[in-house]
């Protein structure tokens, strides 16, 4: 494998300082973790303005790269121009570039969920707010590789924090890594035609919607041999009481009865008794509006309370005057 120092253009070892890979290697394979991952994805300090920004360099030594240079080459510009028509304010264009047969793809900061994951003291009240983001960013970006690039099963391997990004700005999501699924697709030898995305849409959305709550449970801090546990339970009674077991570390994190509800549908052992993604965001929107009928309720109840006191010194005024 390749040093990072071989990845560094001339210019971005002018333009920046502080270099900090954000996908290191054996987190989740037991084989080199770079190896599996199509770029390189760097964090770094401007120089001239101090700000931190993502870098991704397309890895030649990945295990994509090596099969399928071609491949690899076209999943990697997919991949940069998808971001860029999802956040095209994100992009840092003046240290975008291709030199010596590398590819440079310059953004603001845009980390892996792991980097949020790993940061103590969070706050789970905001963590919770980014729910829906979350969803809301994995489900766009499944729906565009499945109908658009022709990619089945995106997320039934390997799905992890590292494989989901956020922008530091605005906490919107997307999947990043695409040449992740496709190595693995390789692998299998199986590319979507489009007869397969019919009779396949619904029960790999049953599994994506499954791996995405248990990537969930990792970013609010339930360990990983708990997790796993529930990925190998087989018999529905005791996966309930496992699954039970878990929600009840989630509800001892401060989340609310709605959260743990929506989690305890999202894991159902039975596939056919999962929400759809439309489904969970309808409930997010549904919940919202109640919650603003509440809260301009309350406000209500605040102002005529508020008025009460002046309503009495008027009346005492006018009884005054009365005598």
């Amino acid at each position: 494998m390749n040093s990072l120092e071989t990845y560094l253009t001339p210019k971005l070892k002018l333009a920046y300082t502080e270099f900090q890979e954000l996908l290191p290697s054996n987190i989740h394979e037991k084989q080199s973790d770079n190896l599996n991952h199509n770029y390189r994805l760097l964090k770094a300090k401007h120089t001239a303005t101090k700000e931190l920004h993502t870098i991704r360099i397309l890895d030649n030594e990945s295990d994509l790269f090596k099969k399928d240079r071609n491949t690899a080459l076209s999943i990697f510009i997919q991949e940069i121009i998808h971001i860029t028509s999802r956040a095209p304010e994100q992009i840092i264009t003046e240290h975008c570039e291709y030199y010596d047969e590398k590819i440079v793809f310059v953004t603001r900061l845009i980390e892996p969920l792991s980097v949020a994951a790993s940061k103590e003291e969070q706050n789970q009240i905001l963590l919770e707010a980014q729910i829906e983001k979350l969803i809301r960013g994995v489900n766009t970006d499944l729906k565009f590789l499945r109908t658009k690039m022709k990619l089945e099963g995106v997320l039934t391997k390997g799905l992890s924090l590292q494989r989901i990004c956020c922008i530091t700005e605005n906490q919107e999501t997307f999947l990043s890594d695409w040449g992740v699924t496709v190595a693995q697709l390789l692998q299998k030898d199986f590319l979507t035609n489009d007869s397969s995305i019919e009779n396949h849409s619904t029960a790999p959305e049953a599994q994506e919607i499954y791996d995405l709550g248990i990537t969930i449970l990792e970013l609010v801090g339930i360990d990983d041999e708990e997790r796993q546990d529930l990925v190998r339970i087989k018999a529905s009674k005791n996966y309930n009481a496992a699954l039970d077991t878990v929600m009840k570390e989630v509800e001892a994190k401060g989340h609310t009865d709605q959260f743990l509800k929506l989690m305890r549908r999202i894991l159902q052992i039975d596939p056919n008794a999962r929400p759809t993604f439309e489904e969970v965001l309808a409930d997010f929107e549904t919940h919202r509006k109640e919650n603003s009928k509440q809260d301009n309720a309350v406000e209500e109840i605040k102002v005529v309370e508020e008025a009460k006191p002046l309503a009495r010194v008027k009346s005492i005024q006018n009884s005054t005057c009365g005598f």
